[in-house]
């Protein structure tokens, strides 16, 4: 929102809130301009607090649970705007699946006593998980189970067969699961840490967690609980920190699939949810390839990999929605697929009418 945008930034107080005000005349936005003169954001961590000061009218748009949203709107008037893509495909990050110096996988891992080590082992915690269930519970029906991570429909190396394998390969069969365990050499199950943080774009996240948690318990995992703050943990997982090895989620945007390995699923990137030499060489080859039709096929190749080696526990895909007040804020087309999805704050429409602005994704 700030550099060749419409607001320039004012100041802020440190873990408490940033200001913007509107620039004058801006290039892009000034015929007409943004509705709203200034931009407060507040860093405010917990979901009750939001919800509180959504309702006091000292914020007037924020990010609630779907079951505190859904009570926002129907006990106090509120509503619900949501993101016209889908915003988030969230998946589960078995952290500590990387070599100990990047490119070079001789020892292949890092950190071999790992239980997660072995794809039985994270096919069998991807089979724990009912994500319909969680789904219908924590998010109301509003989303939809999500085959692969970091591939989108429609987009480059998306593979038809993700999703109409999925319920075979990785569907909820606790049954299954405890069978795998048994096969990896952990009959009785075994304990990882489960990160609680707080996670722009999604507020159930701790919430998720911690049904993921009773869903392991049913086939012997112990999933054990440390509260972390986002910034603190990733600093910890890209120094490669044997205290970041557990569960995570990520909750990512529809970007390029390409962009999103060089980050996340390749032994050099700046965070390493997992790498294997293989899947190294196969992005080398996508990178350095010019022709588009074989950049495609190497992106399905790299994809169909993650799949059959249960390199993430797939999720869900999420719209985004926001949790307005409709006597201050008419509407903002954001299509949700801005990285944190924080963005396009321009675009917001402010209620001008006697009456509460109840138009378009009202809840």
């Amino acid at each position: 929102m700030i550099g060749t945008g419409p607001y320039r930034y004012k100041g802020r107080t440190y873990g408490v809130d940033t200001d913007y005000e509107l620039l004058p005349n801006h290039w892009r936005r000034n015929n007409p301009p943004p509705d709203f003169q200034k931009v407060n954001l507040r860093w405010i961590g917990e979901d009750a607090s939001r919800n509180a000061g959504l309702l006091a009218e000292e914020i007037h748009m924020t990010e609630l649970s779907r079951d505190l949203a859904k009570a926002a709107v129907r006990d106090h008037d509120m509503k619900i705007i949501s993101s016209q893509w889908p915003g988030n495909g969230n998946y589960v990050v078995f952290e500590g699946i990387y070599p100990e110096e990047a490119g070079n996988f001789n020892p292949p891992n890092k950190w071999p006593d790992l239980p997660w080590q072995s794809a039985k082992v994270r096919e069998a915690m991807n089979r724990a998980v009912d994500r319909q269930e969680i789904i219908d519970t924590i998010f109301d029906g509003r989303g939809r189970i999500g085959f692969t991570s970091g591939y989108w429909e429609q987009m480059s190396g998306w593979k038809k067969s993700f999703e109409t394998d999925f319920a075979k390969d990785y569907g909820y069969d606790p049954a299954r699961s405890r069978e795998l365990l048994a096969e990896a050499g952990y009959p009785d199950g075994f304990k990882i840490t489960g990160f609680l943080m707080d996670l722009p774009g999604w507020p159930e996240y701790n919430d998720v967690m911690q049904a993921m948690g009773l869903d392991f318990a049913e086939v012997g995992i112990t999933l054990e609980f440390e509260e972390l703050q986002f910034n603190n943990y990733i600093a910890s997982v890209a120094a490669k920190e044997e205290k970041s090895n557990g569960l995570w989620i990520i909750a990512n945007s529809p970007i390029d699939v390409q962009a999103l390995m060089t980050v996340l699923t390749y032994s050099h990137g700046f965070i390493t949810e997992w790498a294997s030499e293989e899947f190294d060489a196969l992005f080398e080859d996508m990178r350095s390839e010019g022709d588009v039709d074989r950049r495609y096929g190497l992106l399905e190749a790299m994809g169909q990999m993650l799949y059959d080696e249960y390199a993430t526990l797939s999720l869900f895909y999420t719209f985004i929605e926001w949790t307005v007040n409709p006597n201050i804020v008419d509407q903002w087309p954001f299509p949700g697929s801005d990285g944190q999805n924080y963005g396009h704050w321009d675009l917001i429409t402010a209620c001008t009418t006697p009456e509460p602005c109840f138009g378009g994704d009202a809840g």
